[in-house]
């Protein structure tokens, strides 16, 4: 019987199928979850779901099993691997192109065409393997704040607030290194310290950061960032405002008592054409037009009533913020396009990829990630744990866009129910990180509720600002950046058990 020789070294075997397991067990060097590729240590593999180490890839895609992942096996390119090992190279990145300073490469047809929905296996949301945020190879004990430089201080109201966030930061490593854990409910603003960011929220920041940054001067500091970068609120103008409420007020009253119309017409068909009628003549994607469609479309879709705590997570997205978030945001002329990329009623165990992600778009192509969010359903509003970690998730996403494509500020939000909170996140200087709340809203579950979203129509356009804001900043001169939190970290440094009496510091739902 000839002999088989492995492609990677110099043993021989018997068979094909015993060559093929030991590659897989002594040449698997790095594997891909999602978004994330792993690194093989000493030790092995580290699980990003728990802390268990396993000993190759073989062992590793049977553990994944269990938190209902999936890895693929990546080896090195140079070497011809056989079809039979079912192995996936590197995704190679899309080349960052500006949708606004280069013209198409693509008609907006071939997005039409060719595009499909929920794409989640995207290169351009790959993050390549020496990113900092992929990586596992060091443990959270072993993080590194690098003092800030003289001429990279964020100077505010005559203080260094990156002297003082880094002695934040420092204070959050001894305690760590103290073995006093963390937890997703009360610690947000630690957690998101230890990967530079400074989180910003409207009398909602931590009394420990205020040992270095007060309380005014937290709150000052997110006026001045919001008003400096032009995110302010516009208002809608009132004659239209006027007309969109007769409108939809009419609407919910015949609807509530059941008016039939005579000639067989669908009363939401005609308020959702009356309310077209009112998009302003110019016909391009400014504020007023964005809040239009939004309501035309939740008059189509949303339902008279809802029953109990509202929709679960599935249909929440595909239903209600389908509706009412997409037209906000999009415009697939410009190649933006708003994707849902990871639609389940189930919540998920690592960060993988988001929710909803906003990207730049070429043809078929997905390029710069220009925002993320998180959904929750009404249900868990008040599991703190659950809305902590989504957080936590999009102010990394948000960070690793930034690095990634040398963004000055990226988007993101939350959404937990009829709730949602919007985020701009800036690269303030080299080694901090500012992200901002812009606006918190109410969202519209049932019919009756649309009057409500309309009546936020000044906040609605501070969001919409802030996004044009994402779309218009430009980029950075950083080549190098801080680490991100990976998941391995985060299980490090949180208080594994659970309690429903910690109440949310960051959340709305705080109580």
């Amino acid at each position: 019987m000839s002999n088989v020789k492995c492609y990677r070294c110099s043993d021989t075997f018997t068979t094909k199928s015993r060559r093929n397991i030991h590659t897989i067990e002594c040449h698997v060097l790095h594997v891909k979850i999602g978004e994330n590729i792993l690194d093989r240590k000493e030790r092995g593999f580290p699980c990003p779901a728990c802390q268990k180490y396993l000993k190759n890839g073989a062992t590793l895609k049977i553990h994944l099993k269990k938190h209902q992942l999936s890895c693929d096996f990546i080896f090195d390119s140079t070497v011809e691997i056989p079809k039979d090992l079912a192995v996936h190279d590197t995704p190679v990145s899309v080349a960052t192109k500006s949708p606004f300073v280069q013209d198409a490469l693509k008609s907006p047809a071939a997005i039409d065409n060719h595009f499909p929905a929920n794409t989640s296996n995207s290169s351009a949301d790959v993050l390549p393997l020496n990113v900092d945020a992929c990586s596992t190879d060091n443990s959270v004990f072993e993080l590194d704040f690098a003092v800030p430089t003289e001429h990279e201080r964020l100077i505010f109201e005559n203080i260094d607030v990156s002297c003082r966030f880094h002695d934040f930061q420092l204070q959050v490593k001894r305690r760590l290194n103290e073995n006093k854990h963390l937890t997703l409910e009360e610690n947000v603003q630690h957690l998101l310290a230890l990967s530079s960011i400074l989180l910003l929220k409207p009398g909602r920041t931590h009394t420990d950061i205020h040992e270095h940054i007060t309380f005014n001067q937290c709150e000052n500091l997110l006026i001045h960032i919001l008003n400096s970068n032009g995110i302010t609120s516009q208002m809608f103008p009132s004659a239209t405002k006027e007309k969109l409420e007769g409108i939809v007020h009419n609407l919910i009253d015949n609807v509530s008592n059941n008016i039939v119309n005579d000639s067989d017409q669908s009363l939401r068909l005609v308020a959702s054409c009356k309310i077209a009628a009112l998009i302003e003549e110019d016909a391009t994607f400014n504020t007023t037009n964005r809040i239009l469609l939004a309501v035309r479309n939740m008059v189509e879709a949303l339902p008279r009533f809802v029953i109990e705590d509202g929709p679960q997570e599935t249909e929440l997205i595909t239903r209600y913020l389908q509706a009412a978030l997409v037209p906000l945001f999009e415009n697939i002329d410009k190649h933006i396009l708003f994707r849902w990329t990871s639609i389940s009623d189930n919540d998920k165990v690592i960060m993988l990829r988001p929710d909803a992600s906003i990207n730049v778009v070429y043809g078929a192509a997905l390029d710069q990630r220009l925002g993320c969010g998180e959904i929750k359903s009404q249900y868990q509003a008040l599991n703190h744990r659950l809305t902590g970690l989504d957080l936590i998730r999009v102010a990394r996403l948000a960070k690793a866009a930034s690095d990634k494509y040398k963004a000055i500020a990226t988007f993101a939000f939350t959404v937990v129910g009829n709730h949602a909170t919007f985020y701009v996140l800036h690269r303030a200087k080299a080694n901090i990180y500012t992200m901002s709340e812009v606006e918190h809203i109410q969202l519209a579950l049932k019919l009756a509720d649309i009057p409500l979203f309309i009546a936020q129509s000044s906040k609605i356009a501070k969001i919409i600002s802030s996004f044009e804001h994402v779309l218009n900043c430009g980029t950075h001169h950083y080549d190098d950046h801080p680490p991100t939190l990976t998941d391995h970290m985060l299980l490090q440094a949180i208080n594994s058990k659970t309690s429903r009496k910690r109440k949310s510091i960051s959340s709305h739902y705080d109580h």
